[in-house]
C-alpha cells in the first residue's frame, strides 16, 4: 500500500509538472507572436508616414535630399535604417548601419518592386535580428522605387537582454 501511494504522488507531482512546463511554453509562443505583429503594425505605420514625403522628392527630382529626409525620418520614428532603391533595384539612399545594408536579405524589395505592394520579412545574422519592410514608390501610375525600412527585432526572442541587444 505504501508504494501505491508513492507511485501515485509521483505521477501527480510528474503530470502537474509537465502541465505546467506546457502552458509556460506556449505562454512564451504566444508573447513572441505578439511581440512580432506588434513590430510590423509600427513599422508599418512607420514606413507610410515617411513613404509620401519621398514621393514627393522623388517626383520633384531632388534626390539628393533623400539622405537627409531619411536620417530625419530614422530619428524621429526610431527605425534602425532607412533606405530608398531605384526601379531597377539599385540602392539610391541608405541611413543606418553600413554593414547592414550588405547584410540586408533582399526578397522583400524584390517583391516590391515586382509587385508594386509592401513587402515584409524577418531576417537575423548572428545576434542581430531585424524586421525589413519594402514599401513601393510610386509617380502616378508608375512605379519609381521601394522604401526599405529595418527595425530591430532582437527584444522579441530575448525580451530580458533587450538592453545588450541594443548596445551591441
Amino acid at each position: 500500500m505504501h508504494s501505491f501511494r508513492l507511485r501515485l504522488i509521483l505521477a501527480l507531482v510528474a503530470c502537474v509538472t509537465a502541465v505546467s512546463v506546457a502552458s509556460t511554453y506556449f505562454e512564451v509562443l504566444a508573447h513572441k507572436h505578439f511581440l512580432r505583429e506588434d513590430l510590423e503594425h509600427r513599422s508599418q505605420w512607420m514606413g507610410t508616414s515617411i513613404q509620401p514625403d519621398v514621393e514627393q522628392l522623388l517626383a520633384a527630382g531632388y534626390g539628393d535630399e533623400l539622405p537627409e529626409l531619411l536620417n530625419t525620418a530614422k530619428t524621429r520614428t526610431g527605425a534602425t535604417a532607412l533606405g530608398v532603391f531605384r526601379a531597377d533595384g539599385t540602392l539610391l539612399a541608405w541611413t543606418g548601419p553600413e554593414d547592414l545594408a550588405k547584410t540586408l536579405l533582399h526578397p522583400p524589395v524584390e517583391k516590391s518592386l515586382r509587385k508594386g505592394a509592401m513587402q515584409a520579412q524577418f531576417g537575423r545574422t548572428g545576434d542581430a535580428q531585424w524586421l525589413e519592410e519594402a514599401f513601393p514608390l510610386h509617380h502616378g501610375n508608375e512605379l519609381e522605387g521601394s522604401l526599405v525600412l529595418v527595425a530591430d527585432a532582437c527584444d522579441i526572442t530575448a525580451p530580458g537582454f533587450d538592453i545588450a541587444c541594443r548596445t551591441e
